[in-house]
């Protein structure tokens, strides 16, 4: 008889540990297939798109499904629902600092490319927004190195998380429809190829679990 309950525990105990392992493998392998169609929508296209992979801290350049150049994205955080897996095509572009150098479908090309033109990229700016469809705004912010770097990247973050606060509770009072904020603090030099490359009417979309 004990022989019998101590095999029925470790049969018990068996599959306690093999079920959960059976469901995160299901879970990533829906997640997958998701990607995978989402990417398709843009990869049959001709033209460059870009990939916000938040759960890896990358931005990414694609054509035809194809990873052109990948930029790291140093912290990001999120004010509202993030349109995950959804087609985004980008609106504007708003900078304190504009570049003197006009950026085209040419550049846009170049920027793809690791022997891309210093002195086009240092004229991009290193802060800026970037308006997408459905209310979505990226907030793209360069990254100084050393103490003073790091003590303002943090002022810049939490100025900017409580004046997404102010904005939703003024966009609720005059029942404005509801957006969605992402801060991004990346390298200067890859926030300026992402400036750089990014055109208006280019397309994206964005990977991020909220369950992970």
């Amino acid at each position: 008889m004990r022989q019998t309950i101590s095999a029925l525990l470790i049969f018990v105990c068996l599959v306690a540990s093999v079920v959960p392992a059976v469901a995160d493998e299901l879970y990533d392998l829906r997640k997958e297939n998701r990607i995978l169609d989402a990417e398709f929508a843009l990869a049959k296209k001709p033209s460059i798109y870009f990939v916000f992979d938040l759960d890896k801290s990358l931005a990414q350049f694609r054509a035809r499904g194809v990873t052109h150049r990948e930029l790291n994205i140093v912290k990001w955080s999120a004010w509202g629902r993030i349109p995950t897996l959804k087609a985004l095509s980008l609106l504007r572009k708003e900078a304190l600092v504009k570049p003197t150098i006009k950026t085209g479908d040419s550049i846009a090309d170049r920027a793809v490319k690791k022997d891309a033109e210093a002195q086009e990229l240092k004229d991009m700016p290193v802060s800026y927004d970037l308006f997408f469809e459905d209310n979505v705004v990226m907030h793209v912010r360069g990254r100084m190195e050393g103490f003073k770097g790091r003590i303002a990247d943090l002022w810049d973050s939490i100025y900017w998380r409580y004046s997404r606060a102010i904005i939703t509770l003024v966009d609720q009072y005059r029942k404005n429809p509801s957006s969605t904020y992402i801060y991004l603090s990346m390298n200067p030099e890859e926030a300026q190829a992402l400036y750089w490359a990014f055109q208006e009417n280019f397309e994206s979309f964005i990977i991020h679990d909220p369950h992970r």
